[in-house]
């Protein structure tokens, strides 16, 4: 929950800044900004101290290790079934997120406002987030899957009413859904894989969710074909096809607690 709520929060504010420096300075400055942010963070990162160094190595290759991890997650039916919601999210709701620009510019607003709009789900995964640190859940893996349709039912609702006001309550709940998946999918591998194999499978959900630029070009694709808010109701809807099907080949996903 603390990891969703840090990403959360930095939606908000960089969708809010970006937006307001586009609008106020311009577009370059918008970007010189982001670079000094990568500076920043940069030096934050030399603060933290480094891992104990292994006392004994394993000689394994890069290789070898994604193998033996492939091999170990292949073998648990609940963890291929957490990380196939991952692949399913990444490739047909958080390929969404550049085209919101363009939902803005068809809804004739300011820069200011397409970045209060991009903001609307680090808001509603903020809240999200808070949520779920703030009360224990005994049914994660239900939690799981309800968000993930619940965030994928908002952005349906948002691509269909292109009206700003709406528009944005709509976004905030869609980034609600996707914060009990994006809180629950680490806490989900970390749990179910075996103690010896939580690195290992952590790693694979990277990979899982490096699936995203492929949703991206292809909801690029169908937008250029059709239009941005066709191209997004298109992907939902395969979305929850998709998240049907591997439900129900993976039931125990929903079961896990």
């Amino acid at each position: 929950a603390l990891e969703s709520m840090s990403m959360a929060g930095g939606n908000l504010l960089g969708s809010l800044c970006g937006g307001a420096v586009i609008n106020f300075v311009g577009i370059g400055q918008a970007f010189f900004l982001i670079a000094m942010l990568y500076v920043i963070s940069l030096l934050l990162l030399r603060r933290v101290p480094s891992p104990p160094a292994r006392l004994h190595s394993t000689g394994n290759s890069l290789l070898r290790d994604l193998s033996l991890g492939l091999r170990a997650v292949g073998r648990s039916q609940p963890l291929v079934g957490i990380l196939g919601v991952t692949v399913i999210m990444n490739l047909f709701y958080f390929s969404f997120m550049p085209l919101v620009p363009v939902f803005a510019k068809e809804m004739e607003v300011n820069a200011l406002l397409a970045g209060v709009l991009a903001s609307g789900t680090g808001l509603g995964m903020l809240v999200g987030s808070l949520t779920w640190a703030a009360r224990p859940v005994q049914r994660r893996g239900l939690v799981y899957v309800l968000g993930t349709l619940l965030a994928m039912a908002f952005l349906f609702a948002f691509a269909a009413i292109q009206w700003y006001p709406v528009a944005l309550v709509l976004l905030v709940g869609a980034g609600f859904g996707s914060s009990a998946f994006g809180t629950m999918q680490g806490v989900l591998v970390m749990t179910t894989a075996e103690p010896e194999m939580r690195g290992r499978a952590m790693g694979i959900l990277s990979m899982a969710i490096g699936s995203l630029p492929f949703g991206m070009i292809g909801l690029g694709l169908v937008a250029q074909a059709t239009e941005p808010a066709a191209a997004v109701m298109i992907s939902i809807v395969a979305g929850f096809v998709a998240m049907g099907v591997w439900i129900k080949l993976y039931p125990q996903v929903s079961l896990l607690r």
